[in-house]
């Protein structure tokens, strides 16, 4: 059977390849759980499956929450690669699983599929596409390894790192083309910033290209109860005596995200200039004793750039989170496991970023570009006719850092992400000719241009690209409740319309397996409406708030997760610079919570 491009079918095949076919047949009715056909020439078996992303065990515990007990038959766990951990939580449950390995285990009416292989997922289409310099590792570790709440400097990397300014520009233009990172504010000069816009993309790549050392060890052996007792009380003060050093491995994750487990061996690196004279001595008069191989203490030669990112956590050196995390997973089985923990604890939260009124280049060029598109084409169609657009629009754009699709998939994935919480759903997919979607400059567009003269709020225009990257702009709905265009803005439609779009991209990144979305809103045509309750009565709204600014434009970076758990605090983010734009109104959380569940409730 061919390979599938979609990670779903890819995994499926991976795993059922005696098979004849594994074919797609819609979605469960929610629009979150593809299903898919498994067919022989005797039988045919339908699943649905539900997606986890990279397979780590909070990927999995994410993706199962919900699911009732006990485990659907036809509810298959599809991921990348499923780590031992994972596979844990998953047999605890019973559940159907897959991955792009080959691994499987599913069991349904009269269907048996179990398999068990060693070999790893095929990660070259993302690792080896970039080539890793000895540069390009010491900017890579000293950006994933702490906070940039300003953004990243080329200056202050330079300086970190101790590479020139040159070199520094060279490397992060070099992770921009991989969609790494992504610059926003000025292009030049001082002010220039960039933002990491693919976390997990940047992580996964630089941990494999980090761990690939075939370096000599060194052991050394002593038994101990309590390996960072031992390691705090006795091997500590023998090493500080001759060498640099730093702990990684399971001592320092437990000393960073502590791991209900148990230390079983150290994990020390030592700098390469010290490895042989220095460290021998240390060795000698310390607590163990050199072994040849086997030893519960392992020694590690480093480059020097390796201790620029050392930290000290209860007073013992430690290698940067990210080096711990490439060292874990290197070591594979419960390695892996706490690399994710210590990922999810350590590493995520430091480089999430709040509202930003200065987006990123990149989606300020995406949506000027679209709305540019938009342009030709209203003049192309309607000459110099007055449009809705005219009179003032909304736009919402985001991108969701994940494998691009082709076309056609890209298609699929929008008709199984549509939003089902109001009647008219953002980058709702026609099946009418006249208004279905296009294929236009390698992209998909639809247009509403019937509505573009005299219906605003139902006036779409939207773009999406197979690099998982979309656009959708419409006018004020407010324009045709009032019946004058340019004088209102309602206080509810705007959080409605931010939420579902929210609401769009993490389900989008759920289906791509993205672990990041960055996302744009833009309003304009504000200058002289007033923020009333046009389209919720109910809302008492004090007149004379009027806007003196023609636009606004908020940015969030934000997860799947955040999204869904935490909907009405993303959605204040983005709307309250809005609202102060009308005499410095700020509408209490309560505002966001209350319309957000009404509109995620007005089917129910």
């Amino acid at each position: 059977m061919p390979q599938a491009e979609n990670p779903i079918e890819k995994a499926l095949g991976r795993a059922v390849d005696s098979l004849a076919v594994v074919s797609p047949v819609g979605d469960d009715g929610g629009g979150e759980r593809p299903r898919y056909e498994l067919r022989t020439a005797e039988r045919a078996f339908v699943i649905r499956a539900l997606w986890a992303g990279a397979g780590w065990p909070a990927d999995v515990q994410r993706a199962v929450r919900g699911v009732d007990e006990p485990w659907p038959r036809d509810l298959v766990v599809v991921a990348r690669h499923l780590s031992p951990g994972s596979r844990e939580i998953l047999a605890r449950l019973g559940a159907n699983w897959v991955d792009e390995s080959g691994q499987a285990h599913i069991v349904g009416p009269d269907f048996l599929v179990i398999r068990d292989a060693s070999e790893r997922p095929d990660e070259s289409d993302s690792d080896d596409r970039f080539s890793w310099s000895p540069s390009a590792l010491s900017i890579a570790e000293a950006i994933l390894s702490r906070p940039w709440p300003s953004g990243i400097a080329t200056n202050e990397l330079a300086t970190i790192t101790g590479w020139s300014p040159t070199q520094v520009s060279q490397v992060l233009q070099a992770f921009d083309a991989s969609r790494w990172t992504a610059k926003w504010g000025p292009q030049r000069g001082p002010r220039a910033r960039r933002e990491i816009a693919d976390l997990d993309g940047l992580l996964n790549a630089w941990a494999q290209a980090a761990s690939r050392d075939d370096a000599p060890r060194r052991f050394a052996d002593r038994t101990f109860k309590d390996a960072l007792e031992f390691l705090r009380g006795e091997l500590a003060p023998s090493l500080d005596e001759h060498v640099r050093w730093a702990v990684t491995g399971w001592a320092a994750a437990q000393l960073m995200a502590p791991y209900a487990t148990v230390v079983p061996s150290l994990q020390i690196y030592v700098p390469e200039a010290e490895f042989t004279g220095a460290l021998t001595q240390a060795i000698r008069q310390g607590p163990a004793r050199e072994v040849n191989e086997g030893g519960r203490i392992e020694f590690r030669p480093a480059s020097p750039h390796v201790f620029d990112f050392v930290t000290r956590a209860f007073e013992v050196p430690t290698a940067s989170p990210p080096r711990v995390f490439a060292d874990l997973r290197s070591m594979g089985g419960r390695g892996e496991d706490i690399a994710a923990h210590l990922r999810d604890e350590v590493i995520v939260p430091q480089h999430r970023v709040g509202v930003r009124r200065r987006p990123s280049t990149d989606l300020v060029e995406w949506d000027d570009a679209c709305r540019a598109a938009l342009d030709r084409r209203v003049h192309e169609e309607f000459g110099d006719a007055h449009t809705v657009y005219e009179d003032g629009t909304w736009s919402a754009s985001y991108f969701a850092a994940g494998r691009p699709l082709s076309l056609a998939e890209l298609k699929e994935v929008l008709d199984s992400v549509r939003g089902h919480e109001t009647g008219w759903p953002p980058w709702w997919v026609p099946t009418r000719a006249e208004i279905r979607p296009r294929i236009r400059d390698d992209g998909v567009d639809c247009w509403f241009k019937d509505n573009a003269l005299n219906d605003p709020g139902h006036a779409d225009f939207w773009r999406a690209e197979p690099s998982v990257r979309l656009f959708l702009l419409r006018g004020y709905q407010e324009d045709e409740i009032t019946g004058q265009p340019g004088k209102a803005l309602d206080l509810t439609l705007p959080i409605w319309r931010v939420g579902e779009c929210l609401l769009h991209s993490s389900r989008m990144a759920k289906a791509i397996g993205a672990s990041m979305i960055r996302f744009y809103v833009k309003w304009t045509g504000l200058s002289g409406r007033e923020l009333k309750t046009v389209a919720a009565p109910d809302r008492l709204m004090p007149p004379g708030r009027v806007a003196d600014q023609d636009s606004v434009a908020t940015y969030v970076q934000v997860t799947p997760d955040e999204i869904d758990s935490g909907l009405p605090l993303v959605v204040q983010n983005l709307v309250s610079p809005l609202f102060e734009l009308f005499d410095f109104f700020v509408p209490p959380l309560s505002l966001y919570v209350d319309e957000l569940h009404k509109m995620q409730n007005l089917r129910d």
